[in-house]
């Protein structure tokens, strides 16, 4: 079984949290970075991001008309936006596709060889209202409909549902009809405090 790995965004604590994930991930795989700094990984690619693509500060968004207090539109466009082309740029032909962070750390080993047909595995816990937004994995056709949250947000938000990263992931997997698995392997975020996110407007 072929393992493509994910990576979008920025490392932060990824040089903490990589001997975790090469015990608990990285099993057989391909590691695929689109982020904002070059992981220097053996037996990865690496892409870099050119910049944030929408203003963090001073810009009017209309999600804002109805949307979680806790929300951050344009980091969730942002977010939404790198996950999307990072998928789109990650090499097809592999039998299971993961989305992952570099900042996050397991506390077991995740098992990859399930039944993948419109199936997506998402951690239990951390769902915030929704669903868990940080790590999923699936075969490719599952997980396209997994990072076309950044097509469908619109249209989501138009029917009514709420400006919210958890909330919106999972009104999209609902709505395109994917089986939705828990697995009891949970995931934390090692918070890096002095990282500060790179804005570009």
């Amino acid at each position: 079984m072929r393992v493509m790995f994910i990576y979008c965004g920025a490392l932060r604590s990824w040089a903490r949290c990589r001997q975790n994930h090469i015990e608990n991930l990285w099993t057989d795989g391909h590691a695929f970075f689109h982020t904002y700094e070059n992981p220097n990984e053996p037996n990865s690619t690496f892409i870099q991001i050119p910049g944030e693509f929408y203003a963090m500060d001073g810009v009017s968004h209309k999600f804002n008309q109805r949307k979680r207090p806790e929300a951050c539109v344009a980091q969730s466009l942002n977010q939404w936006h790198n996950m999307f082309v990072g998928f789109s740029l990650a090499p097809k032909g592999y039998d299971v596709y993961v989305k992952t962070r570099p900042d996050l750390m397991f506390n077991g080993k995740i098992n990859f060889n399930v039944n993948l047909d419109n199936q997506i595995y998402i951690p239990e816990a951390n769902d915030f209202g929704g669903i868990n937004d940080r790590f999923a994995f699936g075969n490719y056709e599952t997980m396209k409909k997994y990072y076309s949250v950044y097509i469908n947000h619109e249209e989501l938000w138009n029917e009514g549902v709420e400006f919210h990263t958890e909330t919106m992931q999972l009104a999209n997997l609902k709505k395109q009809g994917v089986n939705i698995n828990r697995i009891p392997v949970t995931e934390s975020i090692l918070r890096e405090p002095e990282w500060k996110p790179l804005i570009v407007i």
